[in-house]
Order: C-alpha cells, then structure tokens, then sequence
C-alpha cells in the first residue's frame, strides 16, 4: 500500500512540472506586471448641463489675462543713492514716496521718505526726505524738502531742508528752508537768514535773524540797534522792525509790534500791512499812511488765519471789548468797507473759506450753504479740515460733511473713503500709497512710479 501511495505522489509531481513549462507559467509569476495603456484626456471646451461661469468669476479670469508681474523701476545709477546728485541730464525730475515708517501697521501713514525720478520714472535718488513741496511763483517753481534722513546720520541731519531745481541741475543744502510761494526764498545757515531766488541764485546775504520774506517788493525784517540785542530790546518794548526791498536797502519804519507777534504776518498784501499801536491794529499802504485806523484788537487766531488781506482783498478783523472782553469778529475789503459786519463771536479763515460762527463764505465773501442735517442752533464749532471737508461739533456729537457732496460720515476715515491708504497732490501729481505699494500717480491717476515700499524705523534724526 505504501508502494502505491508513492507511486502516486511522484506521478502527480511529475505531471505538474510537465505542465508548468509547457505552459510558462513560471514567467508569468515572475515578470512584473506591464503598466496599462492610457487613453489621453480630452478638456471639455464647453461645461456640460446648463452650468454657466458667475460674473464673479468672469471677472476673476479676466483680470487673469491681464495681469502683469509687477517689477521695480530702473535705477538711473548702478547702485542706490543715498544724496541727491545733480545732473544736466535728468530731464524733468518728480518726487515720489518710497519709504513709510514701521508704525504703518493700521493702513494709516504718519510719516514717509521721499525720493525722485528722472523724467522717464528711473530713480535717481533713493527715498532719503521727510517731505517734499512744490512751490511757484509767476511761473517759476522749485522743490523745497524738509529734512534729510540719512542712513547712520545722527539727530542734526533731520533738521536740514534744501531747495532743489526741477529739472535736477540746482541743489542745495540749508539748515532751514520756509515754504509759502513768496517772491523769493528764504534759508537759514546756522544762525543768519539769506535770501535766494527760484534759480537758487543769492539775493540777500546771510546776515538776518528773521526769514526775510517778500510779499509785493518787501519784507519786514528786525531792525539791528547798536549795542542792543533784538531780543532783550523785544522783551521790554516789543518788536522793532521795518520794511527792506531786493537790495536789502530799508524802504519803510521803523515800527514796534507786540512781543507775541509773528513778522510773518506783517507782509504786504493789496498793498496794505498790519501796522501796530499800544495793541491795536490797522493798515498801512507802502507810504507809510494810515489807511485803516488802529481800531482792531488782536486775536492770534484771526490774525494768522486771516493773514492780513487775502488775494481777493479781504481781511478777517477782531475787535474786543476792554472791560466785558466780549469778541466780534468780521470781514473788510482794503478800503476798510465792511463785507461782513462785527457780529460774530468767532471766525477764522483756512485759504479756502472762511467761517464766521456756523456761516461759511468762499474766498471771494459768496456764502456757502452746509446742510447739518441737524437743527443748527445745536451746532458749537465748524472746522475746515482739506479740500471740502468739514468738521461739525453737535453738543451730543461731531460728524463730517462734505460741503459739495452733502456727504455725512461719523468718523473722517470713512469720510475719506479713499482707495489709497496716503493720498497727496503735488503739482499736477499726486503722491500715493496703496496697500505695500507707493510712488506718484499721473494726472490720470495712472502710476508714473511704482514702488515696493521700504520700512524704516525714524530716531532722533537717523534711520535704521
């Protein structure tokens, strides 16, 4: 039986492996198995059923097509600048913002560095400026900047202003520099006061202690006296001072004003000055006449804002009661004619308009009407803020409101409303900064320069 039994066995194995390599099955158990063949896929052009793309996202897709990588603006040098370097090959030069402070973490700007560009938008001096202006006169324009921030400068180079050509061939460096558009340009060096022309050419050597600034042929300046300092003279009796033309030669005074009295609001405007007697203002005419009588009391406020007679020949005038120390302001023309009576209890003037109590007037005296919204008796104080904007203190709230609009906000940045997060006019450009991104917008609020902004951290006058 046990014969049989493997007489079997072997038989049965024998029979297998027969069939085995007959077959090939070994190499189908060894062979890895062959990939499949895949058809390629086919993108439908048109997405089946009656599903349809949401005007959204059209939108989305076609912003795609047109979307270009931004890229930085050629440097007109090889490497930055950090000082602006003149050149007779700018061309037309244009500021930019380049630059804001670390603290521009809630989309608002407290403070920013301005570079420029050469007239085909290629740097050609790096933000190193705390501001920038354009100022003109009959014609002629230059750029006044405010503070030069260097990198490693100690807390001295923040103070320094310069004047500078727009077309990048003149430029400067001033301890100080003042702004306003005057017939010439006054700058500090150290202690003494000069005076330069828009070519930056010296008018006036540097030998005042006022900024001599010309407004109609003259300026008011201090009056030097022998062995006397101004300032001690200025402490006990007042300010002497008198009226010096382009030659430095002294034309009217000598007149004395209050010691709390700025000469900057002592220029000649319509032909008329403020001229000063035991704290009492008129006007004089450059004949050294009285023209308005002395009548007028001063009023800090009024005085500045009003800034004697504005170029459409009015002035904001304040008169005040000795013993009630009750105040009443109006508005007069350069006859002394009164366009707007003494009966108001506040006023004061912003370039733009002027505002007498809750009533608001135009730079020629029209009146422009403010819809509060609210009965005006609540109203307790209008400021002008910019453009036409205006604050409205309620007794339970303020708002702001646009005076051409109508539009009415409760806070001024929604009032503001703006797609950039800085927005500033500068001639016929406009500095801007939207989102991390700054330069200078052209008149079509296209970007003429378009920066990736830098941050910088501002201490005592250096940056890190």
């Amino acid at each position: 039986m046990k014969k049989l039994l493997v007489a079997v066995v072997l038989a049965f194995c024998t029979f297998i492996t027969v069939f085995t390599s007959g077959c090939g099955i070994e190499k189908l158990i060894f062979q890895p198995t062959p990939e499949p063949t895949l058809e390629p896929t086919v993108i439908p052009t048109e997405i089946p059923g009656e599903a349809t793309l949401s005007p959204e996202f059209e939108a989305r897709l076609s912003k795609l097509a047109t979307y270009e990588p931004f890229s930085e603006p050629e440097h007109y040098y090889d490497e930055a600048v950090t000082e602006f370097m003149t050149s007779e090959d700018y061309g037309r030069i244009y500021p930019y913002i380049g630059a804001v402070e670390n603290n521009y973490y809630d989309g608002q700007i407290r403070n920013g560095l301005f570079g420029f560009v050469d007239e085909q938008g290629r740097i050609i001096c790096d933000p190193i400026f705390l501001d920038v202006y354009l100022e003109k006169f009959e014609g002629k324009s230059v750029y006044l900047v405010e503070g030069i921030v260097k990198p490693g400068a100690d807390g001295e180079g923040a103070n320094n202003g310069a004047v500078l050509s727009v077309d990048g061939k003149f430029y400067k460096e001033y301890n100080e520099v003042v702004r306003g558009s005057y017939e010439y340009i006054a700058v500090r060096i150290e202690e003494k006061w000069g005076v330069i022309d828009y070519d930056g050419t010296e008018v006036l050597p540097f030998e005042y202690v006022n900024a001599p600034l010309f407004s109609e042929g003259l300026a008011a300046v201090y009056e030097e006296i022998d062995g006397l300092d101004y300032r001690e003279y200025e402490y006990t009796k007042g300010k002497l001072y008198n009226y010096i033309n382009n030659k430095g030669q002294k034309v009217l005074g000598s007149y004395t004003a209050p010691n709390y009295l700025n000469l900057t609001e002592l220029k000649f405007k319509k032909g008329l000055a403020l001229s000063y007697e035991e704290n009492l203002y008129g006007f004089i005419d450059k004949n050294d006449d009285l023209v308005i009588p002395r009548i007028y009391s001063y009023d800090s406020y009024a005085v500045y804002y009003g800034n004697g007679f504005n170029d459409n020949g009015f002035s904001v005038v304040h008169m005040e009661d000795e013993h009630s120390k009750e105040s009443r302001y109006g508005l007069i023309k350069a006859d002394g004619d009164y366009i707007i009576p003494l009966m108001f209890d506040r006023a004061s003037y912003s370039g733009e308009y002027y505002i007498f109590g809750t009533e608001i007037y135009d730079s020629n005296a029209d009146r422009v009407y403010l819809d509060f919204g609210k009965n005006k008796k609540d109203v307790s104080y209008i400021q002008h803020l910019e453009n036409n904007w205006f604050r409205v203190d309620f007794t339970d709230e303020s708002i702001f409101i646009n005076i051409k609009t109508g539009e009415k906000y409760k806070d001024y940045e929604s009032a503001q409303d703006s797609e950039y997060n800085y927005f500033r006019q500068i001639g016929d450009h406009y500095f801007a900064v939207k989102d991390r991104y700054g330069g200078l917008l052209n008149p079509d609020g296209s970007w003429f320069v378009k920066v990736w902004l830098e941050r910088y951290r501002f201490r005592w006058g250096y940056r890190d």
